[in-house]
């Protein structure tokens, strides 16, 4: 039954993981005013959780939130999630789902309320999905798990990261920078399969398909902006330099 779920889910977090779980966790209910609500745990001398009692939803919920935060902290020099970090966050997300199973009511509230954690790593996978750090099995894994809201926040992150890319080349572009054509490249760099799988596994290939139409035919015009820019100059300059030709050529008659 659900009740089964949530201790399955539980049986299956790590003893030191758990006892940090429920440490924050009780930590977090004692800064929010809910002291009553603690939760009622036992460590054994090898480091065995146990508790008393079965912890409520609410407890569990701070439970879980408690395991998404140890997801999103666990990262390794470069900003990805280290293998504890993804099997703490898996926890967490396998956990809500046991709760919403549980009670209904639970899975409505945080549709309503949303899971901030959960949504500001969505948004920091969106942000990133179009670089290196970002493997397609973590989009593949997330788009089949995460909540609406979390989705919607991802998708927010691509938005906005293919958003900044085109103005920093549109300005680019318009000031004359002579690292425009660069920029172009990387532009162009975003429409690479790699990139084109993963942002099919999070929009799905229809509305993927029509995102890298759209930034093929904006590429293509900052492209041929640049060309007229290079072709500007270089006119701008052979004109000066006849000038100066012309110049020095009446002072020496």
């Amino acid at each position: 039954n659900s009740g089964r779920q949530i201790e399955e889910v539980l049986s299956r977090v790590p003893s030191r993981v758990l006892k940090r779980a429920v440490d924050e966790a009780n930590d977090a209910m004692t800064f929010a005013g809910v002291r009553n609500q603690q939760i009622l745990a036992e460590i054994a001398d090898d480091g065995t959780v146990t508790f008393r009692e079965m912890p409520n939803v609410q407890q569990l919920d701070y439970i879980k939130r408690a395991l998404g935060e140890l997801g999103a902290e666990s990262v390794d020099q470069f900003g990805r999630p280290t293998g504890a970090g993804i099997r703490a966050s898996k926890l967490a997300s396998d956990l809500r789902d046991a709760l919403r199973d549980a009670v209904p009511e639970y899975g409505q509230a945080v549709k309503l309320g949303g899971d901030k954690i959960a949504e500001d790593k969505a948004l920091r996978l969106g942000s990133d999905i179009l670089t290196r750090r970002i493997s397609r099995s973590e989009v593949k894994e997330f788009a089949r798990t995460a909540a609406d809201q979390e989705l919607a926040r991802a998708k927010q992150g691509l938005r906005a990261s293919i958003e900044d890319m085109m103005s920093n080349v549109k300005r680019a572009v318009t000031d004359g920078n002579m690292d425009a054509r660069e920029a172009i490249k990387a532009l162009r760099e975003l429409s690479s399969r790699s990139n084109r799988d993963k942002v099919a596994d999070l929009l799905g290939p229809k509305d993927a398909a029509k995102l890298f139409r759209e930034l093929t035919r904006t590429t293509g015009a900052l492209d041929l902006r640049a060309g007229i820019a290079d072709n500007s100059r270089t006119y701008a300059r052979q004109a000066m330099e006849e000038a100066i030709g012309r110049r020095n050529r009446a002072i020496s008659a």
